[in-house]
């Protein structure tokens, strides 16, 4: 197997979710930064 495709793919919006659904506001944070360092888009919340 080529080392490439052994590289760790983190799926970050389903991540997020799931920390804002069980209110993990430490790991939210961090996760959320290292999304954005690894330039994935995530949706924010809307303020209205």
């Amino acid at each position: 197997v080529p080392l490439a495709e052994l590289r760790l793919k983190p799926e970050y919006p389903a991540l997020i979710r799931a920390c804002e659904e069980w209110e993990l506001k430490s790991v939210l944070n961090e996760v959320r930064e290292e999304a954005a360092k690894a330039g994935t888009a995530t949706q924010s919340e809307l303020l209205l």
